[in-house]
């Protein structure tokens, strides 16, 4: 990357779109400023690339109010892109809840290209923005690790990036594989720049940073101090977290040795609780841990559950269940997404395929399946929040502080149930995560490095 350019302010814009020619053609009837138009056109491009949006045509929400502080006339702005036809918009705005969304039209989802913003006085108010967004001195002690001596490869990056994109030409649709080209050419432009961002969220107390959003593939690109970073992963950490909630413990009013509701209890910026279970709801989860206590060791399926993952072997076994009821097998990435869909997925509204991976778990776990469906029968999304909360609990506010307490001089950085650190320091890690883990749950992680 060239050195004059480092310290400039990167905007994307499809390699098809010349705005100049466009202003000669169309001129703007209102004051303008085309690097104003490269904002915007720039939004609609990173903005995919941190919000892991995964289809070229979904719309890209744009908050008003933190673009009107950038660009107080940004409406004509956008009316302006929509007129010829360069964006499109939904058109849908509920208070408080979605903003309206834009994306390109058909024409304009190209592979990106990278200009700088000249703009001084719209620099200046970017430029406040551009380095780390940081969230307050209560993460410091992850914060402090992207600085200067976090690098990357960029020439191997970009590389990579175009090996992986004529990969993708192959194996997906063109505008599969430009949308995860023109993703990671963001981030590999943001690591160079040191445009780095750091927050955490208020619903689960998740962190977000430019590692949670980044292609794994280019993880092998970055270095801190020259050494590569490596990162220690919890073995199926979604089916993990969840057979805490087979625990009846966990749904009791009062703390609890081991991790329980109230200890992961978040509350968002309003001061109000993200996540509630109504006390019905968790009485009749009780009620249904116990019944299946009584049962016959081997119809103990909430017992045979937790045993599958502890052994590390809970995908494979769903796998070998979906095979025998359908014939075929998925493999262990695509039942691993079929699993997802059964803790996530509606009570009430399912596709063909999301209902036959159900009837398949609820067949070989019933009782399991059961309070599935009671956690998710006011809220379908109060299971993600649980789990979430759970795995940022462990990993941020347990395992990150202890790593930060006893090895003060080791960059770390998570990637929700994970942490990345130097080449030859992971089990210095790992031995942390399995400590913390055990005595939090008194199951015994299953750890894998890459």
């Amino acid at each position: 990357m060239p050195n004059e350019t480092r310290n400039l302010i990167p905007v994307f814009h499809p390699e098809n779109l010349n705005l100049e020619n466009l202003f000669s053609l169309n001129p703007p009837n209102f004051p303008y400023s085309a690097d104003k138009f490269r904002y915007l056109i720039d939004r609609l491009t990173t903005l995919p690339a941190y919000l892991k949006i995964k289809d070229a045509s979904e719309f890209v929400p744009l908050r008003a109010v933190k673009i009107q502080k950038d660009i107080r006339n940004y409406k004509d702005y956008l009316s302006y892109l929509i007129a010829h036809k360069i964006i499109e918009s939904d058109g849908i705005y509920v208070p408080n809840e979605k903003s309206i969304g834009y994306r390109f039209t058909e024409t304009y989802r190209t592979k990106v290209k990278l200009s700088f913003i000249i703009d001084r006085r719209l620099c200046n108010k970017l430029s406040k923005r551009t380095k780390l967004f940081f969230t307050g001195e209560e993460y410091n002690h992850l914060g402090k690790w992207f600085n200067e001596s976090l690098e990357i490869d960029y020439d191997g990056a970009r590389e990579f990036n175009e090996s992986l994109f004529e990969e993708n030409l192959v194996t997906k649709t063109s505008f599969e594989a430009i949308r995860r080209y023109n993703n990671n050419y963001v981030h590999i432009e943001q690591f160079t720049r040191g445009n780095y961002h750091l927050s955490c969220d208020d619903t689960s107390k998740r962190i977000h940073t430019n590692f949670t959003c980044v292609n794994k593939g280019l993880l092998k690109y970055i270095s801190y101090d020259g050494i590569k970073l490596r990162g220690s992963d919890l073995k199926c950490s979604q089916p993990f977290f969840f057979s805490l909630l087979l625990n009846k413990h966990f749904y009791k009013d009062v703390f609890f040795e081991r991790i329980n509701l109230k200890q992961i209890q978040v509350y968002n910026h309003h001061g109000n609780v993200t996540l509630d279970i109504q006390s019905s709801v968790k009485e009749e989860i009780v009620s249904t841990i116990i019944a299946c206590s009584l049962k016959p060791e081997e119809e103990n399926d909430i017992k045979n559950y937790i045993a599958e993952v502890k052994k590390g072997s809970i995908y494979k076994s769903l796998d070998d269940l979906f095979c025998k009821v359908t014939g075929r097998s998925l493999g262990e990435k695509k039942i691993k997404i079929k699993t997802f869909q059964v803790f996530y997925s509606h009570n009430d509204f399912k596709s063909k395929e999301c209902q036959l991976m159900c009837d398949v778990f609820e067949k070989e776990y019933p009782y399991v399946y059961k309070i599935i469906k009671l956690l998710k029968k006011d809220r379908h999304n109060t299971l993600a929040i649980l789990m979430q909360s759970i795995e940022s609990f462990l990993f941020i506010e347990k395992i990150s502080r202890r790593i930060a307490e006893e090895f003060p001089d080791l960059p770390i950085y998570p990637i929700h149930d994970s942490i990345l650190t130097l080449q030859g320091r992971e089990e210095d890690v790992a031995k942390i995560i399995r400590e913390e883990i055990y005595e939090a749950t008194e199951l015994t992680p299953e750890l894998t490095f890459d």
